[in-house]
């Protein structure tokens, strides 16, 4: 019962549930979504915010409804069906800096010519 529950070999309606990571083409490459609901005619689906896309029209972090024929599942386990598309180019979650790696690293805050002044007369 399990196995008929999750198996990837079902047809993608039936596996593709809103909450589930997914990949649409846009031109002649795949980039990352987060799949939101099924519409009457497509799946409505958030695109990852850090996508770069090569062709104009698509806005990373917009909610968008993608037709059945351009959106497939992450093809987790399906090794020659995922060699067989081209991915586009995105930024993963975990190349992003959030605020304590930015605390941390001092160059990352540049010193200004206003911190200068303002420290100035302490220094002498």
């Amino acid at each position: 019962e399990m196995e008929a529950r999750t198996s990837p070999n079902r047809p993608l309606q039936e596996h593709l549930k809103p909450g589930r990571g997914a990949l649409i083409k846009h031109g002649k490459y795949w980039y990352p979504v987060r799949v939101i609901q099924h519409v009457e005619n497509g799946w409505q689906v958030k695109v990852w915010r850090e996508c770069r896309f090569e062709e104009p029209g698509m806005v990373p972090g917009s909610f968008i409804t993608v037709p059945f024929d351009c959106i497939i599942d992450s093809l987790w386990g399906k090794h020659a069906e995922r060699r067989a598309i081209q991915l586009g180019i995105w930024t993963h979650a975990c190349e992003i800096p959030d605020p304590e790696d930015i605390l941390v690293d001092p160059s990352s805050t540049p010193y200004t010519q206003e911190i200068h002044i303002a420290l100035s007369p302490e220094r002498e």
